[in-house]
């Protein structure tokens, strides 16, 4: 038996040790948090060690005691028959006792006395091209690999590591990335970024490709029904980034005698119909030679480049665990874009469960790494869920953070854990080989991109999640970003076209980047414009722009955002959340007063119409039956070039930039 004091010295996290003297008394359970509950006692014989350092609310009996990072050991009286029980799980290690069994759980509270190894699964999710993370990522994993204290130490994403962020990802559609990530992860599951059209989701596969280490694993996706033509779409391919480095780069990528790139060492064929063009699942072997299975899964939002398996996430998820264990993995862990709860939808526009319904739901699952929603789960600490006490945790986006889990191990099973975010990462050392080709990536785009064609002496605000920024988020509310943006597409539309349009409408999740205040550069453009996009005008009537803006309102209120919210250039509404979503109250477009709900609702006549620049995005633009001929711009490429071209030809005198405010320019007001 290996007493837990051997593995005090490998956390990280300062430990916290407790004395808890119970004399006889039962330890009566409340229900655990998605665990097992039990009664059991702990007798004063028992050392209990409390992990992790961010430990603050173990709830004994009806009051709170709270621990800090000074406190070394505290001690408790637990009362007989008092209830046990923490908001997020922890593990409690003690002495070998007839009163409290190895792995049971209590209110969240894990308590372990026995375990023969410690699994490290090192996280990420939604970093969307910010690649400074990256060194940090290998660097971290590779300390705890070099304490010797973890029989396996695994590195994941959970997608979205294309689609936006830095320029590497927009300006040169991700194909530096490979590069750096290669050898950092060890598995990733694509997210919906990394395949928002046909087009991207080809790139996306071909990229994967280039991986010598790293392995893209997914198991609910299958080409379109007409295939994807991979072999034919390498055998065109062309890089931005230029033949020469392409092959400097990718040992699998050699050039011609013409100067051509020759990728038949990718292996890419043309894939049919309901073929699956990733690996569904892969294994790994801990040094004590315990199996451990991993499988991939994301979600279809704005994919139509791939199709979702229909049998769907939860069918798709049991049946990779129960092929897994069928083939010796005792140990199985998902990586899945998938979402935490609030991001239940159904239909295309996303997964078609969340993270938690999904661990609740697959028997034999004992940790999910997500991704999806950008989330911070239990302040980074994670959550265990369901019968089978799943752990699940997600570490927010933008490579703001790293998580981590840890794996307790038993004769093969794992009987507890908990995780962490580490944001602070002054301590780690990074990785220097993947810290070189992070800057070789970083100076080349600044080499290429970085000059600057206008100047913003306010912060432009294109954050999706920013409840302590003044000016909100560009999902939810207007901001200062969307409104320029917007001023310049229209107006560069309108000289491009010849024609006086009337308005733009530009979804607010489609802006993917924020600027600072100072040099506008292609690259901050690149940053912005970092997803499929396509321009296109048409002739609106009034119904159609009341239809237009409540869609652009769909459930957004106070401290919310939605991917339908919708920023304008040359509308102005008034909307109220008193039912919980957000209703029109008044619409104006230019002067024209176009809808006032107080007074019967359409206020211009019949045969009024207004000509208006709108944008596709993902899979709308796929799927579109219109005619392309209306289109302005075809590709995020056009509309960066189309907004850079105008702001190069024209003076601050031409444009607005507004201070960094909710509703700065009064086009979105709330007004009760």
């Amino acid at each position: 038996m290996k007493h837990i004091q051997k593995h005090l010295s490998v956390l990280l996290a300062l430990l916290l040790a407790m004395s808890l003297l119970a004399g006889t008394g039962a330890l009566a359970s409340g229900e655990a948090s998605g665990g097992a509950s039990g009664d059991g006692a702990i007798t004063d014989t028992d050392v209990v060690y409390l992990t992790p350092e961010t430990l603050d609310e173990l709830i004994i009996g009806e009051e709170g005691y709270t621990f800090t990072t000074d406190l070394t050991v505290g001690r408790l009286e637990i009362a007989a028959g008092a209830p046990i029980e923490c908001q997020y799980p922890i593990v409690v290690f003690f002495d070998e006792s007839d009163s409290v069994e190895n792995g049971e759980i209590i209110g969240n509270v894990q308590f372990v006395s026995d375990y023969d190894e410690v699994i490290a699964v090192v996280h990420t999710n939604d970093v969307h091209g910010h690649i400074d993370v990256e060194p940090y990522v290998k660097g971290f994993a590779d300390a705890l690999k070099a304490s010797g204290d973890y029989s396996l130490v695994l590195t994941v994403s959970a997608g979205d590591v294309y689609g936006g962020g830095e320029a590497v990802a927009g300006s040169y559609n991700g194909e530096l990335i490979p590069a750096i990530l290669d050898g950092v992860y060890d598995v990733i599951a694509p997210g919906n970024n990394d395949y928002t059209s046909a087009g991207v989701a080809r790139q996306n596969v071909l990229l994967s490709n280039l991986y010598e280490h790293t392995v893209t694993v997914c198991s609910n996706v299958m080409a379109i029904e007409d295939g994807l033509p991979l072999g034919d779409y390498a055998a065109g391919y062309e890089p931005i980034i230029g033949a020469e480095l392409f092959d400097e780069l990718y040992e699998k990528v050699t050039t011609a005698a013409d100067g051509s790139l020759d990728l038949t060492a990718l292996g890419l064929e043309n894939i049919e119909g309901g073929v699956n063009p990733y690996p569904d699942t892969i294994t790994f072997t801990t040094d004590n030679g315990t199996v451990v299975g991993l499988f991939g899964l994301t979600t279809c939002g704005g994919a139509l480049g791939v199709d979702l398996d229909t049998s769907g996430s939860i069918k798709t998820s049991q049946a990779c665990t129960d092929r897994l264990r069928a083939d010796g993995a005792t140990v199985v862990v998902g990586v899945g874009h998938t979402g935490w709860m609030g991001e239940n939808v159904t239909g295309g526009t996303s997964n078609d469960t969340n993270s938690w319904q999904l661990a609740d739901s697959v028997t034999g699952l004992d940790a999910f790494v997500d991704g999806h929603t950008h989330s911070i789960i239990n302040r980074g600490q994670g959550v265990l869920v369901g019968e089978g006490s799943c752990f699940v945790n997600q570490a927010e986006s933008f490579g703001y953070c790293i998580g981590v889990m840890y794996l307790y191990v038993r004769d093969g099973e794992v009987i507890a854990a908990h995780g962490e975010v580490i944001q602070d990462m002054s301590g780690i050392t990074p990785d220097p080989d993947v810290q070189a080709i992070v800057d070789l990536a970083t100076a080349k785009v600044k080499e290429d991109y970085g000059k600057a064609i206008a100047e913003t002496p306010y912060f432009l605000n294109g954050e999706r999640l920013s409840a302590g920024n003044e000016g909100g988020t560009v999902r939810g509310n207007e901001t200062n970003l969307g409104d320029f943006m917007t001023d310049v597409i229209r107006a560069a539309c309108s000289e491009a076209m010849g024609v006086d349009y009337d308005f733009v409408c530009y979804p607010g999740y489609w802006f993917r980047a924020s600027v600072e205040a100072g040099d506008i550069t292609l690259e901050s453009l690149q940053s912005i414009f970092a997803n499929p996009t396509v321009l296109y005008y048409d002739t609106y009537d009034a119904s159609q722009i009341l239809s237009m803006v409540t869609r652009g309102l769909n459930s957004v209120y106070p401290d919310k955002e939605e991917n339908t919210f919708n920023q304008y250039s040359g509308v102005r509404v008034t909307y109220t959340y008193a039912d919980g979503t957000g209703t029109p109250v008044t619409i104006e477009v230019g002067d024209t007063l176009v809808y006032d709900a107080a007074n019967g609702g359409i206020q211009v006549p019949d045969d009024w119409t207004c000509e208006g620049v709108l944008t596709m995005t993902g899979g709308e633009i796929d799927s579109y039956t219109g005619d392309q001929a209306d289109w302005i711009c075809h590709d995020k490429v056009e509309v960066q070039e189309l907004v850079a071209s105008w702001l190069s030809s024209h003076t601050a005198d031409d444009y607005t930039i507004l201070p960094n405010t909710v509703a700065p320019d009064g086009r979105i007001v709330a007004v009760g």
